[in-house]
């Protein structure tokens, strides 16, 4: 049994006086109030720290893991992506080139069917062309066109689709190859739905489908004009001027034929020869959406945007080129130096996501042969990271599209080595592009608030959050406080790269970068706090103090489930001291298994304003319980001679889960 004689050293007297209540801060990314923290909307949980593209916030505030599709349609944000031409001018995916009807051409990719473009009828067929830029390289499986519904519009009378990867875009040249994807030869009045399927342009591996995209254009080949639909005599006249098209007059031959003739040769025939009236309205061209059918969401670009937009190009160059989106971008790569680790492609995804399928994609000249390798980020006991290396494979008949396809599975890390397959230098190849597709939710997201700034110290009293967590979910949550913060501050060129205080400060004004100033948690902060198990459980991180920082983990084993959060609060209260030191002895040679007496000395330190206490526990993290032996309040001196008064008798003890409450007396 551990024996524990108590000696507080409290002061005799405590005269509390009011304080008035500093005023409260209002950072992004949580909101304070006298008695809570709290974090919910869409924006304050948009400011807390995620990896890239892992996680989603919602319109209507909640935080849920990204889930990833197969088959998607990559027109629906085009304008979400974007590069910088030669001149450093932005270009953003989305409708890039139209002659007629521009003004609705965004409409054909805004996923709406009800909506529409619709070209001018009074320009030439030939200016009816829409060409869209999709923002980014992505493999194209399919292409949907989709006309306006019965009696909203007309289908194109005939039509083509064309594609081109875009390789000389970013060169800025000014005509693009193109190659048909699909085409109507024959008069269409009737189908409103085209389906057409896109066959790799060059040699592929098997199991390998679709080609790289970056441009799609329509373009209509021909038009009924004035002759659209034909209609009654009635149904004409009810016609707007504007759509009333063309009436065709006939005669009738003594032998029955029925020959076209103009309006006043028909007036002029008798009742026997006058032949049928035909009334047409104005053809009603209306492409209501272009659907850009993809394997899925490319999930390295995603998550790649935020580090090569701070490092950039030169940061890491073979990383930067081939996840860039970009196709015409492609960088040399050396065969895998397996002595130094050296020349391989690593990516970190910054999650764990559940693929399938990576795909490299080459312009000129592929890897000869080559290994890929993924990891979920586990390691093995000496500390090495685990990789499930798949096959060697050799390329020998030098396909420009390659793609690894295993079992779903969790992935973080990514690796891609080229191979020797003479053993020589010179059988560097070239990468693009690095796409990697999967299907289901991440599987562990982690989100880290800013550091929340309370003003003063203050009590951390109990977390609680709101959110859904289905079977094979959890939501897990620490917590660390501290009282100081650490300002760091990094420096970086104009190219993203960092670099020491003194060389930004002794560049050139038109070479310097950004400053980038941070709020690091300081020497006097905890570690992260033991999980909490259940909402509106008791802080568990040391308090009071003025900052904290809370760490929310959604994670799941089911591909297809996930957890979300939307809002989380703590609860704070006055400090009950500013501080409280304490010390235990004997500390050091101790015997195990045996009973032993410790005394504790505990002096607290009050500031203005602050309640006191009426109780103190007692815990040990020992099997054995805690019995209280002695429990004497006084002076330093007082419990170093073992005087002092005595509480033992006038206090209420209470035994609880191994350890002791004790209530003190008025």
């Amino acid at each position: 049994m551990r024996r524990l004689r108590a000696a507080v050293a409290l002061p005799l007297l405590a005269v509390a006086i009011g304080a008035q209540a500093p005023e409260e801060p209002v950072d992004p990314g949580y909101r304070v109030t006298g008695s809570q923290v709290v974090v919910e909307g869409a924006e304050q949980w948009a400011a807390w720290e995620a990896p890239e593209g892992a996680a989603v916030v919602d319109e209507d505030g909640s935080v849920s893991p990204r889930l990833l599709r197969q088959r998607t349609n990559v027109t629906l944000n085009a304008e979400r992506f974007f590069f910088y031409d030669g001149d450093q001018d932005t270009i953003y995916g989305g409708v890039r080139n139209t002659r007629s009807g521009a003004e609705t051409a965004a409409l054909a990719i805004d996923g709406d069917l009800t909506t529409y473009w619709e070209p001018d009828q009074t320009t030439p067929v030939d200016d009816w062309v829409l060409e869209v830029y999709l923002g980014r390289s992505v493999v194209v499986e399919q292409v949907i066109v989709r006309f306006a519904a019965e009696g909203e519009g007309d289908p194109f009378l005939k039509f083509r689709v064309r594609l081109s990867d875009g390789s000389d875009f970013i060169h800025r040249t000014s005509v693009l190859e193109y190659f048909r994807a699909g085409q109507v030869n024959v008069a269409n009045k009737e189908q409103r739905e085209f389906v057409f399927d896109v066959r790799p342009q060059r040699p592929v591996p098997d199991g390998v489908a679709g080609e790289v995209v970056q441009f799609v254009r329509i373009e209509a080949l021909a038009t009924d004009g004035p002759r659209g639909r034909e209609v009654d005599a009635e149904a004409y006249a009810a016609l707007p001027s504007g759509e009333q098209g063309a009436i065709d007059y006939f005669r009738r031959t003594v032998t029955g034929r029925v020959l076209p003739v103009d309006e006043l040769t028909w007036i002029e025939l008798s009742d026997e020869e006058r032949g049928p009236v035909h009334y047409f309205r104005w053809e009603r061209p209306r492409l209501a959406e272009i659907e850009v059918v993809s394997p899925g969401e490319n999930i390295v670009l995603l998550t790649q945007e935020r580090v090569n937009r701070e490092q950039g190009v030169l940061g890491n160059v073979l990383r930067a080129l081939t996840t860039d989106g970009n196709v015409g971008s492609e960088s040399l790569i050396k065969p895998y130096d397996q002595l130094r680790d050296r020349n391989q492609l690593d990516i970190d995804l910054g999650a764990k996501y559940w693929l399938d399928r990576i795909r490299m994609v080459a312009l000129h000249k592929p890897m000869r042969a080559y290994q890929v390798l993924v990891s979920d980020g586990s390691f093995d006991p000496s500390g090495e990271r685990l990789w499930n290396e798949f096959e060697e494979r050799a390329n020998r008949e030098r396909y420009l599209q390659l793609q690894e396809s295993f079992p779903l599975q969790e992935v973080r890390y990514i690796q891609v080595r080229a191979l020797q397959l003479l053993g020589t230098e010179t059988e560097a190849g070239t990468l693009a592009e690095l796409q990697a597709y999967g299907e289901g939710f991440v599987s562990e997201i982690e989100l880290t608030s800013p550091v929340i700034k309370l003003g003063a110290s203050r009590m951390f009293t109990s977390l609680s959050w709101e959110g859904e967590v289905p079977n094979d979910t959890r939501i897990e949550i620490r917590t660390r406080t501290g009282d100081d913060l650490t300002i760091v501050r990094n420096y970086f060129d104009r190219w993203g790269r960092e670099m020491s205080q003194e060389a930004w400060e002794a560049a050139r004004e038109e070479f310097r970068g950004r400053v980038e100033v941070l709020e690091l948690p300081g020497p006097r902060w905890s570690s992260y706090s033991e999980l909490y198990r259940e909402s509106g459980e008791m802080f568990r991180s040391p308090s009071p103090r003025r900052y904290a920082l809370v760490n929310v983990r959604l994670r799941t084993t089911n591909p297809q489930r996930r957890a979300l959060i939307r809002r989380l609060q703590i609860g704070l209260a006055p400090p009950l001291v500013d501080q409280t030191f304490a010390e235990i002895v004997p500390s050091r040679e101790v015997e195990p298994g045996v009973d032993t007496e410790f005394t504790m000395y505990l002096r607290p330190q009050f500031a203005v304003g602050d309640p006191g206490f009426d109780g103190i526990g007692l815990r040990s993290s020992s099997t054995a319980p805690v019995e209280l032996l002695g429990l004497r309040v006084g002076s330093e001196t007082q419990l170093r001679f073992g005087t002092g008064q005595d509480l033992l008798g006038e206090s209420r003890i209470e035994s609880v889960d191994g350890g002791v409450d004790i209530i003190l007396p008025e």
